[in-house]
């Protein structure tokens, strides 16, 4: 197993680059990618990363230089043969060639496009534009640049006796939570946390630890690299970045209200089983299922990722009693702001109502609150 702290203290980004591979990241990225590269190729976006957490100087905490050196180094790689030949061979939620062999050759030749950095006061803005094929690649990597870039900044200041202790602590924090996670029974739960993770030695530890330590409980993770390495199942669907292009590409009052539905009829000839979840709350979950149609009823299931988990689980769930559907064969993934108290109050209150599952993101992965002095390393909101 890699000694984390030693390699943090020998930290340089030509031998240790944040981003290693054009799959280290999340799998319902490529998914999505799939789909817009069928549905919407030619679109023209420009994509923004917002940091949420202004009390975070991300321009004061991370050198200019370094960060355009790791997004020059990301603009460098290619997919390589073995992550094609993963990509093309392997079986995603039961379904061999998941990915289309002219996605596949599109991809193989795929480098990310350029990217726009300026320092505004005491933060960054980066900007991409482009294809929306090629620009929405850019987003999973850009923002684990920026999160590991700060965390190295802070860990940068420490000797390696204080980043073996650190880690020490971290990892005795994180096995904790999966001593209580372990005596939930019926609990299914997956690895959400590549885009705000610490790092990615960090997520593929986490990851490891959660495999010995949950065993099927832990039914995979987000991150495509550590999926192939690991041998785990790749986790993912679909996220709020379709229904906002789509419906920013709307002529129209009608067509606004129907890009959110035109979305997932897209995603409906594409797919089945268990990658049909609904992400309902991009524009409000409650008017989006209200005025879904009623086709939408018969998919899998539902991703509740804001608001109060057990108000819209239970919308959900008299959503589909309204429409003749089973809710106790209806699949509930549970994906926002994640922690072991909120999963297994929710586990507790939703098995046997329907299938509950979590996708634990930055409490997982990057969970170093009050671990240093001023909670350097706390988390913070980042987002594109």
């Amino acid at each position: 197993m890699v000694d984390i702290a030693t390699r943090v203290y020998n930290h340089h980004w030509k031998i240790d680059p944040i981003v290693r591979s054009l799959i280290d990241t999340d799998f319902y990225k490529l998914l999505m990618c799939q789909s817009v590269f069928r549905n919407r190729p030619d679109t023209q976006v420009t994509f923004s990363l917002i940091n949420r957490s202004t009390h975070i100087p991300l321009a004061d905490l991370v050198d200019e230089g370094e960060l355009r050196a790791q997004l020059d180094h990301i603009r460098t790689l290619r997919l390589k043969r073995g992550e094609s030949t993963w990509l093309r061979g392997n079986t995603f939620y039961g379904k061999r060639q998941m990915f289309r062999p002219d996605f596949m050759e599109w991809f193989e030749n795929l480098s990310l496009p350029p990217y726009h950095l300026e320092r505004v006061g005491d933060q960054y803005e980066l900007t991409f534009e482009g294809s929306w094929p090629e620009v929405m690649m850019w987003e999973v990597p850009a923002l684990a640049v920026l999160m590991e870039l700060r965390a190295r900044a802070v860990l940068h200041r420490m000797g390696k006796f204080e980043l073996q202790v650190l880690y020490a602590q971290a990892m005795t924090k994180l096995w904790a939570k999966v001593e209580t996670l372990r005596g939930v029974p019926g609990l299914k739960l997956a690895d959400f946390g590549t885009r705000r993770r610490h790092s990615f030695m960090w997520q593929d530890w986490a990851v490891q630890a959660m495999t010995e330590g949950l065993g099927e409980a832990f039914v995979g993770t987000s991150n495509c690299l550590i999926a192939k390495q690991r041998d785990l199942e790749a986790i993912g669907t679909n996220a709020h970045e379709l229904p906002m292009v789509y419906a920013a590409l709307a002529v129209g009052d009608e067509a606004l209200r129907q890009a959110p539905y035109d979305v997932l009829a897209d995603w409906h000839e594409e797919h089945e089983g268990n990658l049909r979840i609904i992400l309902p709350d991009t524009y409000g979950t409650g008017g989006f299922l209200k005025n879904a149609p009623d086709w939408l009823a018969g998919w899998t299931g539902i991703r509740v990722d804001s608001g109060d988990p057990e108000e819209w689980a239970n919308f959900a769930i008299d959503w589909w009693r309204a429409r003749g559907e089973d809710p106790t064969q209806k699949m509930v993934i549970f994906s926002d702001g994640l922690d072991v108290d909120k999963i297994v109050e929710l586990q507790g209150k939703f098995a046997g109502r329907c299938k509950p599952s979590f996708g634990w993101g930055t409490l997982l992965t990057n969970d170093f609150r009050g671990l240093v002095e001023d909670d350097a390393l706390a988390p913070f909101s980042l987002v594109c």
